[in-house]
């Protein structure tokens, strides 16, 4: 898709931005399919095109990569391979002090989460999870409620 390709699902992502009350940001330049821009202080919205139905369950796989998406409230966007692009986006950093503030403190209250204790708890619920799975397809029960792991691929 061109940059043109994008401007009506920008029109749709401020309408949903205005709606919610959040600033939308600059849009993502990697991004060339979806409009997808930084919504707020902490939350990105992505605007994908009608027929891509390939998104309808993007939400719920970001989920389960939770903690492996967490390290990208702290990353500068930029094109790795574009050197302008990147002394730009460390240049904006610097620029904006909020900005810099807001990536520590979040990546303070991030950390938290990778203690001992935070990851034995995520263990034990995923193997408890895993358990109820199992018991349920041996009794032959078809559907379970959402769960935190994917479906077995046959």
């Amino acid at each position: 898709m061109s940059p043109a390709d994008l401007v009506p699902l920008e029109a749709v992502a401020r309408e949903v931005a205005a709606e919610w009350g959040v600033e939308l940001g600059e849009r993502f330049a990697l991004a060339r399919y979806s409009y997808v821009a930084t919504a707020g202080d902490d939350a990105v919205l992505k605007v994908t095109p009608p027929e891509d139905d390939e998104s309808d369950e993007e939400a719920e796989a970001l989920e389960l990569w939770a903690d492996a998406l967490v390290a990208y409230r702290h990353a500068l966007g930029a094109d790795p391979d574009d050197a302008d692009a990147c002394v730009s986006a460390i240049g904006a950093l610097f620029a904006d002090a909020p900005r810099r503030e807001r990536i520590a403190r979040q990546a303070g209250e991030d950390a938290t989460a990778y203690t001992w204790e935070a990851r034995a708890a995520r263990i034990q619920a995923f193997l408890c999870d895993l358990r109820v799975r199992n018991a349920a397809e041996r009794r032959g029960v078809l559907e379970l409620a959402p769960s935190s792991i994917p479906p077995r691929s046959p």
